[in-house]
């Protein structure tokens, strides 16, 4: 159960969910209810390169826009001097050269107009990105130190 946040009279037990979401009135509604708009992310997977919020649900939204891509893919995230940069490692699909430099370049400014950060990629062949012994891939990998 998630209690309200700004009733004070009724104290139970508040969760943190770790959801990214904002609070609103309705001012057009009947009741005064607070309402919460929809859940944009969470907190823990959120990176801040160069003062931009990134999720890796965005990058992978604008992987499913091209056909040629897999769902598989990982962001390198290392700190060069004193800038971070992220990379992202994405598998092609069946049957797509891994060495296409016009894909590359498309799905660079398709990330750069989407996300608003520019990004380096690097195109692997289908299954070269490591998975778990579950099969699950790590998402982000954090080479900050």
């Amino acid at each position: 159960m998630i209690t309200t946040l700004t009733k004070e009279a009724f104290p139970l037990i508040r969760y943190w969910t770790n959801d990214i979401c904002s609070i609103y009135y309705d001012t057009n509604a009947k009741r005064t209810h607070i309402k919460m708009s929809a859940i944009k992310g969470r907190s823990d997977d959120m990176l801040i390169i160069r003062g931009v919020n990134l999720f890796h649900t965005q990058v992978e939204e604008v992987l499913h826009e091209l056909d040629s891509l897999s769902a598989c893919y990982q962001l390198i995230v290392e700190r060069k001097g004193t800038m971070d940069t992220v990379c992202v490692e994405v598998e092609v699909a069946q049957g797509v050269d891994k060495y296409d430099e016009s894909l590359k370049q498309q799905l660079i400014k398709k990330m750069k107009d989407t996300i608003g950060l520019s990004m380096t990629v690097s195109l692997k062949a289908p299954f070269e990105i490591p998975r778990s012994q579950g099969g699950k891939l790590n998402r982000i990998v954090d080479k900050r130190a």
